[in-house]
């Protein structure tokens, strides 16, 4: 590996942790502290947009595993900086927060806990000694005979490297960290979203 992709991959790091400690403020709603985290987060986007592959005219191709900064306003609050995509679940529901660009507002997707421990379960089987695993390995996916929606399958994979339980090797392979994928590391993991069935009085 030469000299610049050692660079990359030491700058992709450091996007990884900002991403993981900005989503977790999002997550906690400490929308105070996010601004000046969140600038610095932009400012590497775009120094990562810098050395992606150019399509032809030069337009460069973003990377959609780096997060995007949205700035939010309204007229009862100042400007606040939203980083997207960020997760919480709903009871036995995992749900992916993401901005679209095109159409200028939030979206959702779900997915069921028991497709995250599915999709658990197949990459620690697949990635067993360190094998990097390419993700259209895990598809068609299926429990108890059904297949699982694709989009569910990439929305656990987003959600399991925000926590650093798996990495990105490439364009499209995943490889497991550590014991960060055991079903215990998982179970802790979910326990730490934000549960939106909780009312908020019911956690003071």
């Amino acid at each position: 590996m030469d000299a610049m992709s050692r660079g990359i991959g030491f700058v992709r790091e450091a996007e990884s942790s900002l991403q993981r400690l900005i989503g977790e403020l999002a997550t906690r709603q400490q929308y105070a502290e996010l601004g000046e985290l969140a600038k610095l987060a932009e400012a590497v986007t775009i120094l990562l947009g810098r050395f992606q592959p150019a399509r032809p005219g030069g337009r460069h191709i973003r990377d959609s595993r780096v997060p995007r900064v949205v700035h939010l306003k309204d007229a009862a609050t100042p400007t606040v900086a939203v980083v997207y995509p960020y997760f919480e679940r709903g009871g036995e529901r995992l749900i992916k927060v993401g901005w679209s660009k095109s159409d200028g507002a939030v979206y959702e997707h779900r997915a069921p806990l028991s497709t995250v421990m599915a999709v658990r379960a197949t990459l620690q089987e697949l990635g067993k000694g360190g094998k990097v695993v390419a993700a259209d390995r895990l598809l068609p996916l299926h429990i108890d005979g059904d297949e699982i929606p694709s989009y569910q399958v990439y929305l656990v994979l987003a959600w399991l490297r925000g926590c650093d339980a798996i990495r990105a090797c490439g364009k499209t392979g995943y490889a497991v960290v550590g014991n960060r994928l055991e079903p215990s590391a998982v179970q802790d993991f979910w326990s730490s979203l934000k549960d939106r069935s909780v009312p908020e009085e019911a956690k003071s």
